[in-house]
């Protein structure tokens, strides 16, 4: 009974954690609507945690929770240090050069309207506001992984709605904050300032909160028979390519929208957030929970159970995310409607969100299988394949990204379809190697 309460409540918090993550969307949506200072507030808001799960999160998670399970050193032993030092030298570089250097080649690439004039110096605040929350993003990366490791799910999904409902809350003063300055030129200005300094002290709640669980949970037992694993320095570049290209995909498609007309990136970020919430509320959390189930099935040697975990998650996660895709094609107006159709935007802008959803979550099949792959080649050790799969995926993007912006430059729809496209093909490349791998091989 224990446990089932446990597994309610994490599920509860998960729900309840993005549906805060998709009223902040609102909120930004409600406050700035379709402008450049939304596409200002949507790059300061995202960069940190895209940084991050980049460049850190997706290698963390899928190097050291099955190293430290197979170790059962719950991370105190010395190659992990070591790693987690590189790591740390990493996010003070990022973050010092986000606020140090100039970012007016980075400020195109978030919108072309927010490079010049009024809206240059407020975007080279934003990204200078951004690089400390780039610290304290990469600083919560370890003890997010420590308390996966040690299944602390509660403890885990509570620190994103905290650090989803501080940005509501500073969305909401910044929405007060417009509505007090009304006739003033620079209130919108000031309120994109606001809600960027408010996203670190978001982030710094976060990694207190993280801070103080991990010190409260117990450190799993170490394995009496572990099973050899993959070499880590290997498999972290490995898992860097694996997670961080397919998180990027999104992220590069939207700098490229960005570079049309005025509250492109808004559009397509919202579009997209309609798309990420199943994946991020269903899908990838089922990979990520087999995660620890798939390292003990691989830890004790059965590789029966481990194909049976494998394809149980595999069935479940495609069979969702085909109802999940068919319900956005059908119920696009509505859900655009539902969930951004109030302040600013309006019902042709409101349109077009809809339109790039239903194609986006062509893509959440695809996103559906890459996931339970990925933890499946994690504790396989056969992360490189699954980055050969994202480095293909890349590739068509990027040969997309030439097409659209030589030819179709302001069709946003035909961005998203290159991006379903690219997760079509790792997805396909990552079941194709996976299949092979799996025949059984004659004595």
């Amino acid at each position: 009974m224990r446990l089932l309460r446990a597994g309610l409540l994490t599920v509860a918090l998960l729900a309840l954690s993005r549906v805060i993550g998709l009223l902040r969307e609102m909120g930004i949506a409600t406050v700035f609507g379709v402008s450049a200072s939304a596409d200002l507030v949507v790059a300061a808001l995202s960069l940190p945690d895209w940084l991050a799960g980049t460049l850190a999160a997706g290698a963390v998670t899928y190097v050291l929770v099955p190293h430290w399970a197979r170790a059962g050193s719950g991370g105190g032993d010395a190659l992990t240090a070591r790693f987690l030092l590189t790591l740390r030298v990493l996010a003070w570089l990022l973050g010092a050069s986000l606020m140090l250097m100039p970012h007016g080649w980075l400020l195109a690439l978030v919108s072309a309207t927010a490079s010049s004039g009024l809206a240059a110096g407020v975007g080279e605040g934003c990204i200078q506001l951004a690089g400390v929350a780039v610290v304290l993003a990469f600083e919560a990366v370890v003890p997010q992984a420590k308390l996966l490791a040690r299944e602390r799910w509660v403890a885990l999904h509570a620190s994103n709605l905290l650090l989803s409902l501080t940005l509501v809350l500073a969305l909401f003063a910044a929405w007060l904050m417009q509505g007090l300055g009304a006739g003033q030129s620079h209130r919108p200005y000031a309120a994109v300032l606001f809600v960027a300094s408010a996203a670190i002290v978001a982030h710094g709640l976060r990694l207190i909160w993280l801070r103080h669980q991990v010190a409260n949970a117990a450190v799993p037992e170490a394995d009496t028979h572990p099973r050899a694993g993959p070499v880590l320095p290997v498999s972290w570049i490995a898992a860097t390519l694996a997670v961080g290209l397919p998180y990027a995909l999104p992220f590069v498609a939207r700098s490229a929208v960005g570079q049309g007309s005025p509250g492109d990136v808004a559009s397509f970020s919202y579009a997209w957030k309609l798309v990420e919430l199943p994946l991020t509320l269903v899908l990838q959390w089922l990979g990520l929970l087999a995660l620890p189930s798939l390292a003990k099935a691989q830890i004790g040697g059965s590789d029966s159970e481990l194909r049976a975990v494998f394809s149980k998650v595999c069935a479940t996660s495609f069979g969702l995310a085909c109802l999940f895709s068919l319900a956005l094609v059908l119920g696009r107006d509505w859900f655009a409607a539902l969930l951004f159709g109030w302040g600013k935007i309006g019902p042709e802008q409101l349109s077009r969100v809809g339109e790039l959803a239903a194609w986006g979550g062509l893509s959440l099949p695809a996103q559906a299988l890459m996931s339970v792959c990925l933890s499946h080649a994690a504790v396989t050790g056969k992360l490189r394949q699954f980055a050969f799969a994202a480095v293909c995926g890349a590739l068509v993007l990027a040969a997309g990204l030439v097409f659209y912006l030589s030819t179709a430059q302001g069709q946003p729809a035909g961005l998203m379809l290159i991006l379903v496209l690219a997760y079509c093909t790792s997805a396909v490349l990552c079941v194709g190697m996976l299949l092979v791998n799996q025949k059984p091989q004659s004595n």
